[in-house]
């Protein structure tokens, strides 16, 4: 998915689901630890 698609989807649906919320924040929280873990 393209960002301006990601962004008008995330417009369209507004985020009310806490699980798919969470689960967003702890994907991008893994993949800011794994590429730091890459970097060190």
């Amino acid at each position: 998915m393209k960002k301006r698609e990601k962004r008008n989807f995330l417009k369209k649906k507004p985020p009310k689901n806490l699980v798919t919320i969470i689960k967003f924040h702890i994907f991008a929280n893994i993949k800011k630890i794994s590429t730091t873990v890459i970097i060190i």
